[in-house]
């Protein structure tokens, strides 16, 4: 089999995520201008990330209204604008420091390799925002955001966007995740090859990464690795 693009998962296997300390300091700004607790904030925000995700109130400015609105609040435009900021910043910030170790290496050996590029990523609308100013933006030949997207992981549509976006058919595609949203699975289903990247959390993130569990698939713990599997499958 000749592969004509990789797809990669964001959170996980491009990048890390940033240390808990700095999400708390986060959360810490949001509650201060809100004039609620830190804690109301981070179950506000789990309650409505999966909406959030899928785009479903249409803009930043809206998905924090309706945080708000979880924590019966009613906030003015000001309050609205300084939460956006501080959202804007933390996730900008997560895409500048926590790249992968050799993630622009294997990004630039897939591209001098003729390799097409793709990102396929569940994210609310703060990803998107700041994608143009991080590294990773030129290097890929298309990026699908579910917030955008309208659609998640696992669901088909997502996958088939991004490669409708590269011009290749799925089964000529790698897909590169660390398990979460059973997007393995999701990938393999439209005929992509995924492979897992090992991915280890900091204990305070409850992330949840059902494809990793019992993989048996095709399994790498470097992005550098991608390259050989290439050569070799």
């Amino acid at each position: 089999m000749t592969y004509e693009a990789v797809i990669f998962d964001l959170f996980g296997t491009l990048i890390d995520y940033l240390p808990y300390e700095e999400w708390k300091r986060s959360h810490s700004a949001v509650a201060s201008v809100m004039c609620v607790s830190a804690d109301e904030v981070r179950r506000a925000g789990r309650v409505t990330k999966p909406d959030r995700d899928v785009g479903r109130f249409g803009s930043l400015e809206n998905d924090i209204r309706r945080i708000c609105e979880v924590l019966c609040l009613s906030p003015t435009a000001e309050q609205i604008e300084r939460v956006a900021r501080i959202r804007l910043d933390i996730n900008r910030r997560n895409l500048e420091t926590m790249p992968k170790p050799g993630v622009f290496e294997t990004l630039a050996a897939l591209r001098r390799s003729g390799r097409k590029i793709g990102l396929v990523s569940d994210c609310t609308k703060e990803i998107p925002m700041v994608w143009a100013e991080s590294k990773f933006a030129p290097l890929m030949d298309a990026a699908v955001f579910s917030c955008e997207a309208r659609v998640s992981k696992p669901d088909p549509r997502i996958y088939e966007m991004a490669c409708e976006r590269l011009a290749v058919v799925p089964e000529k595609c790698l897909y590169v995740g660390d398990g979460g949203s059973h997007e393995l699975n999701g990938a393999a289903q439209v005929g992509m090859t995924p492979i897992l990247i090992r991915s280890y959390y900091d204990g305070d993130y409850d992330v949840s990464q059902p494809d990793a569990t019992d993989w048996t698939g095709l399994t790498i713990s470097d992005l550098s690795e991608v390259m050989g599997l290439l050569g070799s499958t």
